[in-house]
């Protein structure tokens, strides 16, 4: 009884939204939101859950002053992406090279 609660629970669970979130397919192109993937682990997280597909990425947002160079190597040194779209207050900060260590 209860493995068929959890079996019903798995089935139906749908994620959180803006979490790798499935939007649609259009015209061979699969749309994903993942918008709530602002720091580095959940962005790489994110990166390799597509390992095995070709990824165009959309990034950038609002500047709150973190540290980018992790998320710069994970986007820039991941295999499968093809292109980046930069965006917001970070993009320029994240099209630039690697930061000076300190």
């Amino acid at each position: 009884k209860d493995f068929d609660k959890l079996k019903y629970g798995l089935q139906e669970f749908r994620g959180l939204p803006h979490h790798i979130e499935y939007v649609r397919s259009l015209h061979g192109v699969t749309y994903y939101d993942d918008s709530f993937s602002a720091s580095y682990p959940s962005l790489d997280v994110a990166i390799k859950s597509f390992a095995d597909k070709r990824v165009i990425l959309i990034a950038g947002g609002k500047d709150r002053g973190l540290d980018l160079t992790p998320m710069k190597r994970a986007i820039f040194d991941a295999p499968n992406i093809e292109n980046v779209i930069l965006i917001g207050e970070t993009r320029f900060k994240l099209a630039e090279g690697e930061e000076e260590e300190k």
